[in-house]
């Protein structure tokens, strides 16, 4: 995942809505949701609610070395 993705994955495990995390990173909606879709796709999701419940009980590491 890129580290826009990981920001935004990190904000779902914490239980954000779509709407909070565009407004916590001052980004769209349009744009979470994309990062959401483009997650999805790597992680092999078929749903967004899948994808919540798997961030909500997954972490990823946050280490850019």
């Amino acid at each position: 995942l890129s580290r826009r993705e990981k920001e935004i994955f990190q904000s779902m495990a914490q239980g954000l809505t779509t709407n909070e995390i565009a407004s916590s990173l001052f980004i769209s909606i349009k744009t979470i949701q994309t990062h959401q879709s483009n997650i999805k796709k790597k992680l092999q999701m078929k749903s967004l609610s899948e994808l919540r419940n798997f961030a909500q009980n997954h972490s990823i590491p946050t280490s850019y070395n």
